[in-house]
């Protein structure tokens, strides 16, 4: 039987996923389908600016939205000065994984939120936390939906 690292609290998930992987040791057709709503919330948060769990942005300070201004990004989009942070997200699965992510550098403090290098373009400066990945009630419904689907046809 295969190993499933499942990263979320919902108990209702899990139990299904262990139920798949008592019938079966390659769930990368559960797994397909997971990582595209993984990959469709990302893209929604993006969107709607908004956490996967609801919650609105920070607004972008004035100091950034003048210097956007003056380069013709704005307004605009939070986050999306250029699109190159929305447009780098990718999803993957495999036999036993969904996962969701990007290779930008500066996706973690856009994500978490923190302070910048003291020897960045703007030294110190506080980055509220906008997260763009995780799991919302309607990814976690949609989830179950596909795992129940995938139960009743084995």
């Amino acid at each position: 039987m295969a190993d499933l690292d499942l990263r979320h609290n919902g108990a209702e998930v899990a139990e299904f996923f262990n139920q798949l992987l008592q019938r079966t040791n390659d769930l990368s057709p559960v797994m397909r389908q997971v990582a595209g709503v993984l990959e469709d919330s990302a893209e929604q948060s993006f969107a709607d600016e908004r956490s996967p769990d609801g919650a609105a942005w920070a607004d972008l300070t004035d100091y950034t939205k003048a210097d956007r201004e003056a380069a013709g990004y704005w307004p605009g989009q939070k986050l999306q000065r250029r699109g190159h942070l929305a447009s780098s997200i990718v999803s993957d699965f495999d036999e036993t994984a969904a996962t969701v992510g990007t290779n930008v550098v500066y996706a973690a403090i856009q994500h978490f939120g923190g302070t910048t290098s003291p020897n960045s373009m703007i030294p110190n400066k506080e980055i509220p936390a906008r997260p763009f990945l995780g799991i919302s009630d309607h990814d976690e419904d949609e989830i179950l939906d596909i795992v129940r689907d995938h139960l009743a046809n084995l």
